[in-house]
């Protein structure tokens, strides 16, 4: 099986099914990490990588402010 790969980066020729996964890996080209944690402001490049990093906030609770 193969899947139709529309979308290829510009700076590396990688090919992708979904516009947004093509978005998000564009992201490692640039350094732009546009996902932050509201808790610590940590900055992430993947939403996925957001919602991993925010569940170290749940099982610690909240972070004192200036422990950064």
């Amino acid at each position: 099986h193969t899947r139709d790969r529309p979308f290829a980066c510009a700076d590396c020729n990688k090919s992708f099914s979904w516009k947004s996964a093509l978005i998000s890996h564009q992201h490692i080209h640039t350094s732009e990490k546009p996902y932050t944690c509201g808790e610590c402001g940590k900055t992430c490049r993947r939403k996925e990588q957001l919602r991993r990093h925010l569940q170290v906030h749940q099982d610690l609770g909240p972070m004192p402010q200036g422990d950064l």
